[in-house]
């Protein structure tokens, strides 16, 4: 009898051991993770008040990333994860529960505030409205195991304000000036470089006419996010100068930057050759010689 509860305990000895070991071998095996981690720079621009809210570093704390191996914007580049969330506090670090490979890998990251997709080699970003700003990013070649600093760079245009001022002499009634915005389409993460015109943008996506001003001297900020690019905008409105009195559409272009805050200021033209002062010419009969005779009888 006491000879089997020698055994018993032997057993339950050899168990415990097992599970220990078990139990090191896991530690040491987490141990060589490493989570990857981002940290977003402050050097995203603030924007102005608007009806619309710009992306900055203090407001960010979501953002989508997505890694992938092989040469970039190949068709053989692979995705090791595609738009996994990464979660952050301003000014703090970003997690989503992903890992660095066990060895070093040439990994490149892209990442956006919006979920995005990765096919064929290209990484994008596909908006299709105008009232959310997007800011995206890419890094080629983060330094293994290392938090990477990730630099976000503003997609769209913004419109701040339409400032229009009418012609010297004038009053302008009924003014109303619109734009027909790009307000998203495709945009390439890789080559796509946020401060440039229309770069990395393609399949674009044209939204509703919009108003931008309807009074003279207005500075009202629109909050408008479009796609950078030039864009007509047209004028409509009514020249008054005393009892002249005419209506108006006209066109003007202009050149939106990506990335920044476009304020737009124009000068109406005047009514040129439309009105003409009223004036007289004047000339006065000179006196003439009436000759007299007169008798007297």
């Amino acid at each position: 009898m006491k000879f089997r509860y020698t055994l018993i305990l032997a057993g339950a000895a050899l168990m415990a051991l097992a599970s220990c070991n078990k139990e090191s071998a896991l530690q040491a095996k987490d141990s060589e993770l490493e989570e990857i981690v981002f940290t977003a720079e402050d050097e995203m621009e603030a924007s102005v008040a608007t009806k619309a809210t710009a992306v900055t570093t203090t407001n960010l704390t979501k953002i989508y990333m997505t890694a992938t191996t092989g040469t970039a914007g190949n068709a053989a580049e692979a995705s090791a994860f595609t738009s996994a969330e990464f979660n952050g506090t301003s000014g703090g670090d970003f997690t989503g529960g992903k890992y660095w490979p066990a060895t070093s890998t040439s990994y490149h990251f892209y990442g956006s505030n919006v979920a995005h997709t990765f096919s064929s080699g290209v990484c994008s970003v596909s908006p299709a409205t105008n009232s959310t700003d997007i800011v995206c990013v890419y890094v080629a070649s983060p330094t293994y195991k290392a938090k990477t600093a990730l630099t976000f760079k503003h997609i769209y245009a913004q419109i701040g304000f339409c400032n229009i001022s009418a012609p010297s002499g004038y009053t302008v009634s009924g003014l109303t000036v619109k734009v027909t915005p790009n307000i998203g389409g495709t945009y390439n993460i890789r080559t796509g470089d946020g401060k440039i015109n229309g770069t990395g943008w393609s399949s674009l996506v044209a939204g509703s006419e919009t108003t931008i001003a309807s009074a003279v001297g207005s500075t009202t900020s629109n909050g408008l996010y479009l796609v950078p690019g030039s864009y007509t905008l047209t004028a409509s409105y009514t020249l008054t100068k005393d009892v002249f009195s005419k209506s108006y559409t006209k066109t003007a272009s202009v050149n939106l930057v990506g990335g920044k805050i476009n304020n737009i200021s124009a000068t109406l033209p005047d009514a040129g050759d439309d009105i003409s002062e009223i004036t007289f010419t004047v000339s006065v009969t000179a006196w003439s010689n009436n000759a007299i005779t007169a008798t007297f009888s």
